[in-house]
């Protein structure tokens, strides 16, 4: 439905219907039409009309918050994107499961002491969280535990089917190793121990690294 079709001689025509529905159509005040093509505006939020498009749409109706210390813990250009997402739920809502952590973090070399959630997130979140292999895989162990956890509670809940936490590392391992094997690192001794590690070959470049490959 365009608006020539219920304004017609500066009359507004709305279904009877929505008269009774949407009682605001009484409030409508009427517009007179022209030949041009009809445009969809947008009045920003400093009150300027002007074309709509999505982008300045979307940072109007965002809230203004300060950025989390946790931010470069859940997003970053390696992670795995439906992993990161469930870490941020996590994060929301302090999803837990102790004695698969306890095995991450053996795994990851942290030590990890029990502590709160909240307490753990923000260990996490002073470490280095750039872009060396090593804070990488910290990262993806993160999002990737935090994500199988979450799935083995619904399987648990929904489908009645339970995995022991052997089970559940051993598919937290591969996920990992899968994940390592796609990327692009230089030859350092770090992706060397990494790859040794987790018993994977990474994508080795001799000659030249992009913007976004792993560094030492």
């Amino acid at each position: 439905m365009v608006i020539a079709e219920v304004l017609r001689n500066g009359v507004w025509g709305w279904p009877c219907e929505w008269y009774e529905k949407y009682p605001i159509f009484n409030q409508v005040q009427t517009m007179t039409l022209s030949d041009n093509n009809d445009e969809l505006m947008w009045k920003s939020k400093k009150g300027i009309m002007g074309k709509f498009s999505i982008k300045p749409a979307y940072n109007d109706l965002q809230t203004e918050e300060e950025s989390v210390k946790w931010n470069k813990l859940v997003w970053y250009s390696q992670n795995i994107p439906k992993h990161a997402f469930i870490l941020w739920l996590a994060i929301q809502n302090k999803l837990y499961a102790k004695q698969f952590w306890f095995k991450v973090c053996l795994k990851m070399g942290v030590h990890w002491n029990e502590m709160e959630w909240d307490n753990t997130v923000n260990l996490f979140a002073a470490m280095e969280n750039g872009n060396t292999i090593t804070s990488i895989i910290r990262r993806l162990c993160l999002v990737a535990s935090v994500y199988l956890i979450w799935r083995e509670r619904n399987c648990r809940l929904f489908k009645e089917e339970t995995r022991s936490v052997e089970e559940l590392f051993e598919v937290f391992s591969d996920t990992i190793r899968f994940r390592l094997a796609s990327l692009k690192a230089k030859p350092t001794s770090a992706v060397i121990r990494a790859q040794d590690d987790w018993n994977v070959q990474m994508v080795i470049l001799s000659f030249m690294i992009f913007q976004r490959d792993v560094k030492a």
